[in-house]
């Protein structure tokens, strides 16, 4: 009778309860080492997905600016946010107007070709600034914003244009 008793298998509550509990203070310990370290992944892929916005439109803006005229000061409206350009290939417009909030329009020759959408860069808007630098008639400051809706997150970059001579 005594063989029964010590040849048994199988554990017994109290094994079943410390595994489990020993299993928990793992878990969490991994899961508190971990979170942080998503977040500044989830930061840094963010801030990435912001400059390569800012580098796309950025970088077609300026080059337009600097290799088309834009010395009238008529093709600049602040207050409806377009900007008019006369380049080789026609007459290039960009405008916030005339669409959702914080999407960017780029029109050539009354057709547009592109256009920056929040949608497509997941819940990104856009807005952007041209004035003329203080004492110059030819060079820009070009300000893009870019903000994700639902987070605090706002990155501005201003590039200096200066047009090319012709």
């Amino acid at each position: 009778m005594r063989k029964a008793f010590i040849n048994k298998k199988g554990m017994t509550l109290m094994e079943i309860l410390l595994g489990s509990l020993l299993f928990g203070m793992v878990v969490m310990t991994v899961s508190a080492v971990l979170a942080p370290m998503m977040m500044t992944a989830r930061r840094a892929n963010d801030l990435a997905e912001y400059n390569q916005v800012l580098d796309t439109i950025g970088n077609k803006i300026t080059s337009e600016m600097s290799q088309g005229e834009v010395s009238n000061p008529n093709i600049i409206n602040t207050v409806t946010n377009t900007v008019t350009i006369t380049t080789d290939a026609g007459v290039v417009v960009y405008s916030i107007a005339g669409g959702p909030p914080g999407t960017l329009r780029r029109t050539l020759n009354g057709t547009e070709t592109f256009t920056f959408h929040d949608d497509f860069y997941r819940g990104k808007t856009v807005n952007f600034e041209v004035a003329l630098i203080a004492g110059s008639t030819t060079d820009f400051n070009v300000s893009i914003t870019v903000q994700s809706t639902g987070s605090a997150a706002v990155i501005t970059r201003t590039y200096a244009v200066r047009p090319m001579m012709q």
